[in-house]
């Protein structure tokens, strides 16, 4: 019996050796490094043709049969050609090595095919120029695709400038840049100016140094096509107009499902985290989120600027600070037509000279706001709200949770002031402070507002002075002013004035046994009993 144990735990012993010495084979073979294959360019060196994928087949350039570039040599005959008008349009070529073009002024010209990068890169790019369009691709056609490349360097011009285009009718897409972009002009980490499609690209490039920028986005300057899956992870810094993480100037299209984590700063005026500045109200900002800090003079958004159109199901988590007026913590200014759905702000918004600050909007010339809340603290000056600052417009299902902060007038927890608009079904929880016309839901309903089926559970401190919710023993009216009109005191009468001590020795003497055996009491008492003393002496003398 001994010998069997005795050869059950050697053999269980070499099993469990026989494990180990696999594992760690596995484990060693996992751990082993693929070596990277990347061609130097010696900036000079330029092939005298390109080869296909099967050299063999009688059509070269198609998609199943790319021309391949796999050396610095070869992307320098084919920009060579495209500086000399060849457009490719309809023909593929493919990147098959990653390429160092050490620190080189690369630029290939206008192109109208389609550029596979099959997941490599290029890098040392070092792009100087003062032509119009400036990027690695100065135009994309719109015949033109980009796809799966990333980029390293940095790219300086005027005008439109990008690292992969300076204008691209084309498509772009799974594209990565590094490069840090600068110029001045309409400047984006990917495009500078789009008219076609961009697509699951992502900027980690900053574009923070240049002396002047107007349109200004992480990935796109300004656009009048869709950006789709797009995110920002870089630092966006512009001196003019229109600054934002994912596009400056949207004209026309759609944004969807892109998000900003950059800091967004230096606009003077419409800064945002996904969008500066929107122009038509056909656009649609939706299921986008920013996490940056968003700041400026004015018109500044979580999510857009200075805008028009849809917002839906976004999310801002970035705090925004305004030095003038109209910011949000989702859209800063709308001058035509908003509609905001869906959409929840997280982060502290602030101004400390700007009117029109609202958790949600700002300023709303025309529009809805429907099923949004507000998370977090609100203030500026006047015309400060919870969820919209000033507006034109219809407010309902919506709530605030945070405090709200107003130095002055029209201070309100779900609006500071609505014009011949409506607010309904919407609740506040937060804390509202103000001086003059503040109130737990709007703080001014003017030229026919109405205010229905809204709860205020929050503390407000304002119309000079007074303090809602009322105690509970005093009826609504007694403390509330529906119509924010300043409220009635009574001024006390000369008659009250000289009742009033006579009216106090009669509630004392009607509470003497409760009164007798206090402090006061004693004192009463005593002087009572001197006051009667010499009363007597008086009587005796006479």
């Amino acid at each position: 019996m001994k010998k069997i144990i005795i050869f059950i735990s050697i053999f269980a012993t070499a099993i469990g050796s026989l494990c180990n010495i696999t594992l760690k084979k596995t484990s060693a073979a996992e751990e082993t490094e693929v070596v990277e294959t990347v061609d130097v360019w010696d900036g000079t060196t330029v092939s005298t043709s390109l080869t296909a994928l099967d050299p063999n087949a009688e059509v070269w350039g198609t998609e199943d049969n790319p021309y391949l570039i796999q050396s610095g040599a070869d992307l320098k005959f084919f920009a060579d050609k495209t500086a000399s008008g060849y457009h490719y349009s309809g023909k593929y070529f493919k990147l098959i090595k990653s390429i160092d073009l050490n620190n080189s002024n690369f630029i290939i010209g206008s192109f109208g095919g389609v550029f596979d990068g099959d997941n490599n890169y290029i890098k040392g790019l070092s792009i100087e120029s003062s032509t119009t369009n400036t990027g690695l691709f100065t135009s994309l056609l719109e015949t033109g695709t980009i796809k799966n490349l990333t980029l390293y360097g940095t790219v300086s011009g005027v005008g439109k400038i990008g690292a992969f285009v300076g204008t691209s009718d084309g498509t772009i897409e799974n594209c990565v840049n590094h490069c840090i972009v600068r110029g001045n002009g309409q400047r984006g980490g990917i495009v500078g100016v789009s008219n076609g499609l961009i697509s699951n690209c992502t900027n980690n490039g900053d574009t923070t140094v240049n002396t002047s920028g107007w349109n200004v986005g992480g990935i796109v300057g300004e656009s009048s096509g869709d950006i789709i899956n797009c995110i920002n992870n870089a630092k966006v810094y512009g001196t003019t107009t229109h600054i934002a993480g994912i596009v400056g100037s949207l004209r026309s299209g759609n944004v969807t499902s892109c998000e900003n984590n950059g800091d967004i700063s230096g606009a003077t005026w419409g800064a945002g985290g996904i969008v500066g500045c929107v122009g038509e109200v056909s656009c649609e900002i939706s299921n986008c989120t920013n996490k940056g800090a968003v700041s400026g003079t004015g018109q500044i958004g979580g999510i857009v600027g200075k805008c028009n159109g849809i917002i839906a199901d976004c999310n801002n988590y970035g705090a925004i600070e305004l030095e003038l007026s109209s910011g949000g913590g989702i859209a800063g200014d709308c001058l035509t037509e908003l509609s905001v759905y869906n959409s929840n702000n997280y982060g502290v918004v602030s101004s400390v000279n700007g009117d029109d600050i609202g958790g949600i909007v700002g300023y709303v010339e025309l529009g809805e706001v429907k099923n949004c809340t507000n998370n977090s603290t609100i203030s500026g000056k006047g015309n400060v709200g919870g969820l919209v600052g000033y507006g034109n417009c219809v407010i309902s299902e919506s709530y605030n949770t945070a405090d709200v902060t107003g130095t002055d007038t029209y201070v309100g927890g779900i609006a500071g002031q609505i014009n011949s608009g409506s607010v309904s079904d919407c609740s506040n929880s937060g804390n509202i402070t103000g001086t003059i016309l503040v109130d737990g839901i709007v703080g001014w309903p003017i030229d026919g507002s109405v205010v229905s089926n809204c709860e205020n559970t929050g503390i407000v401190i304002g119309s000079n002075g007074q303090i809602y919710p009322p105690v509970e023993d005093e009826s609504p009216e007694d403390n509330e002013n529906i119509n924010n009109e300043d409220p009635i005191v009574d001024e006390p009468s000369n008659e009250d004035e000289e009742s009033e001590p006579l009216e106090q020795l009669f509630d004392f003497f009607e509470n003497l046994g409760e009164n007798l055996f206090t402090e006061n009491g004693l004192i009463a008492l005593f002087v009572l009993l001197a006051i009667g003393s010499f009363i007597s002496l008086l009587i005796r003398r006479r």
